[in-house]
């Protein structure tokens, strides 16, 4: 194959329509993994995929642009359908999606309040709950940095 600063027109259309998509189907592609399923590292993994997809999609329509005649320009569904932006429409609500998917997972600390500690009766402590989105939870004595 050629490079890429020697391709013609219709062929970067073509691997541009194909990288468009891969971006399209980024969401019911990841429901197929099942919400049971999901992880952390999956969220991830499918966002850093779906960014790097978008990054060769702004390449390309960079070079499609510089080798693209004006008559190409007035006839071709690419520039007259907008077909950039709506990439760009569905590259945002893909990235919105996972973002969501990501925080599902984030942590989410709430100070508690004093308490007595059960090591040095008479004596107290803070601590710190960490929920977690999907409802696990963990204690953490503040003062010691243990967790429970």
């Amino acid at each position: 194959m050629a490079t890429n600063e020697t391709m013609s027109f219709k062929t970067l259309l073509n691997i541009q329509r194909d990288t468009f998509g891969l971006i399209d189907r980024t969401i019911s592609n990841f429901n197929k993994i099942g919400k049971d399923n999901v992880t952390a590292a999956k969220v991830q993994s499918r966002t850093d995929i779906l960014k790097e997809r978008w990054d060769l999609a702004s390449k390309y329509h960079n070079q499609i642009n510089a080798v693209a005649t004006n008559a190409e320009r007035k006839k071709e569904e690419y520039f007259m359908e907008g077909e950039y932006s709506n990439a760009s429409d569905n590259y945002e609500e893909a990235m919105d999606f996972l973002s969501e998917w990501k925080a599902k997972f984030a942590p989410v600390f709430q100070a508690g309040p004093i308490v007595p500690s059960e090591s040095s009766p008479g004596s107290t402590v803070f601590y710190k709950l960490q929920y977690y989105r999907d409802g696990w939870m963990r204690t953490m004595d503040a003062s010691s940095s243990r967790c429970n």
